[in-house]
Formats: C-alpha cells, structure tokens, sequence
C-alpha cells in the first residue's frame, strides 16, 4: 500500500504513526512505572528495562515532538 504514495505522503504516514505509537509507548511506561512505585525502577523488576529502553528508541528514533512536527510540516505537500 506505501508503494503507491510518493516519498512525501509515505514520510508523513510515517511520522503520523511514529507520533501516535511514541505517546502510547509513554503513557503505558509511566502507568507501568506508577503501579510498581519506586521498586519498578531497580535492575529487579523488567519494568526498568522496558523503560530505559523506550528512551533509547525514542532517542534513536525521534521523539513524539519531531514527528508531530515534521506530520504537520508535511500538510501541505
């Protein structure tokens, strides 16, 4: 389906789903981090892990913020 939309819709698609998979990731990593409270952040608990590793995929990656952007940038194309 991507194939049939030029680089800049595909770019915006993209970022639409980056921006909305990026806020679902978040809220569930913090609710998992409030329901475990301070103990879901040791090394014990893979709460901890999924957490760090959001953050080094949402810096890999870009953040919610640079793909809501760049979604909206792309309007217009």
């Amino acid at each position: 389906a991507l194939r049939s939309i030029n680089e800049a819709e595909r770019a915006r698609a993209v970022s639409g789903a980056m921006a909305v998979t990026a806020a679902a990731a978040r809220h569930i990593a913090n609710e998992s981090i409030q329901m475990h409270g301070g103990i879901g952040m040791t090394h014990e608990y893979s709460v901890s892990h999924y957490f760090k590793r959001l953050r080094v995929i949402e810096l890999m990656l870009g953040q919610r913020q640079h793909h809501v952007r760049r979604f909206a940038d792309r309007a217009n194309v």
